[in-house]
């Protein structure tokens, strides 16, 4: 694992992401990350994997306007067939 630098929290709990880690993993402003502890008790950010809001299916996903929210074409199909 490399140490890009070492970061302090703000006053308001922000830290900043190194440009080269941020180039490396193309990460823009209002790029969605996913930020947990893992089972040795490190925090981790991780780029976030769009998913159905419905199944949870990760493939031929449709955006919900530019909420980062998703439907796959399987329950937009179960959803369209509902109302016809």
């Amino acid at each position: 694992m490399k140490l890009f630098s070492v970061r302090r929290v703000d006053e308001l709990g922000r830290i900043v992401l190194p440009m080269e880690l941020r180039q490396k993993l193309m990460i823009t402003a209002n790029t969605p990350l996913d930020i947990f502890i893992d089972n040795n008790g490190n925090v981790v950010l991780r780029k976030t994997t769009p998913y159905c809001s419905v199944c949870g299916e990760t493939k031929n996903l449709t955006e919900l306007g530019q909420k980062n929210a998703y439907l796959c074409s399987g329950c937009i199909g179960d959803i369209k067939n509902l109302y016809l």
